[in-house]
């Protein structure tokens, strides 16, 4: 097992409100294994990728509870000095938006190089130039001379997201955080960047956890999936397997409402009301404000996630399973 997570629990102070932003979150992945994490926007999976990496400010929000295991190595009790030299170099990121992620004022082949230099023997410049043309190769970057004297302003959405992947394989870590990396992408950049990613998974060796909201992406390039509601995993299994019979009441409502050839014209349906407030939890299950399977009992008891054999999953809603 390359990641483990264990009930993890995050809060976030804003003003006099306290937001539950994880709850009990447990996930498990592979080497060589890609996990898609799937939600609606603030369901808190860009959380749990900051939590990992150690990326939350002190004055922000607090890991009030769970244990997150790198190769054994407990993440969150490690001094700040040794979880600075795995970020980056064991445990890479790569963000939404590659256009605020990058320094506007630095150009790529610099930035690229900072992110070496901090992980490794200094070389000479030379040395350090041809691994860097070799990275930007890597990612199917033409013209390497060009976008290594480039600034992010200088090119395009897809260069600066590949700029990106170069940058976050550069020390070939083994595990690979992608937070939304395709959001700012028109669809083909979006397929090509995905088919990249996928090819380097394979020629590197290394493990992805995929964060995303478009089951699209998800079907198509994951083993396993989390579903997460609210900031609690509500399912999680075999992507295939969750994709072609859901099995909690939410997955059930997301999947019912993409867009399918057969609709036409038809209006796609929509999940009822609002995601819930994480400062101000509903009692019971998270989901029933909006479930349509809700019964008076899910009101009032908080489902644990649980095993479901026949499934293969585990699911958080006492009432599955439901076929």
């Amino acid at each position: 097992m390359l990641l483990e997570i264990k009930n993890l629990s995050l809060q976030y102070v804003r003003g006099k409100k306290i937001i539950s932003a994880l709850r009990d979150v447990s996930l498990t992945l592979d080497k060589e294994e890609t996990l898609g994490l799937v939600g609606e926007s603030g369901c808190g999976k860009s959380s749990v990728a900051h939590s990992i990496l150690r990326l939350i400010p002190a004055n922000e929000g607090k890991i009030t509870h769970g244990e997150i295991f790198f190769e054994g190595k407990e993440l969150l009790q490690m001094e700040p000095e040794k979880i600075r030299q795995i970020r980056g170099k064991e445990i890479a990121i790569i963000f939404q938006d590659p256009f605020t992620s990058l320094n506007p004022v630095i150009p790529i082949g610099k930035q690229i190089e900072e992110n070496i230099l901090t992980h490794s023997l200094k070389t000479s410049s030379l040395q350090l130039k041809e691994k860097i043309f070799s990275l930007l190769e890597e990612v199917q970057l033409k013209e390497t001379e060009r976008i290594y004297n480039s600034y992010p302003h200088q090119i395009s959405g897809g260069q600066r997201q590949r700029a990106m992947i170069a940058m976050a394989l550069a020390n070939r870590p083994k595990l690979l955080i992608c937070d939304e990396p395709t959001t700012a992408l028109d669809v083909t950049v979006q397929k090509e960047i995905m088919e990249l990613l996928m090819k380097l998974q394979k020629n590197l060796k290394i493990s992805i956890l995929f964060i995303t909201h478009h089951f699209g992406l998800i079907g198509l390039y994951t083993q396993k999936l989390a579903v997460l509601y609210g900031g609690e995993i509500v399912e999680e299994g075999s992507t295939q397997e969750i994709l072609k019979n859901p099995q909690h009441p939410y997955t059930q409502s997301l999947l019912k409402s993409l867009p399918r050839k057969s609709f036409k014209k038809e209006k796609l349906p929509v999940i009822p009301g609002s995601p819930p407030d994480l400062s101000s939890l509903p009692s019971g299950c998270i989901f029933h404000p909006r479930c349509p399977k809700a019964i008076e009992e899910c009101k009032k008891k908080v489902p644990l996630l649980r095993e479901l054999k026949k499934f293969n999953r585990k699911i958080s809603c006492d009432l599955a399973p439901f076929s």
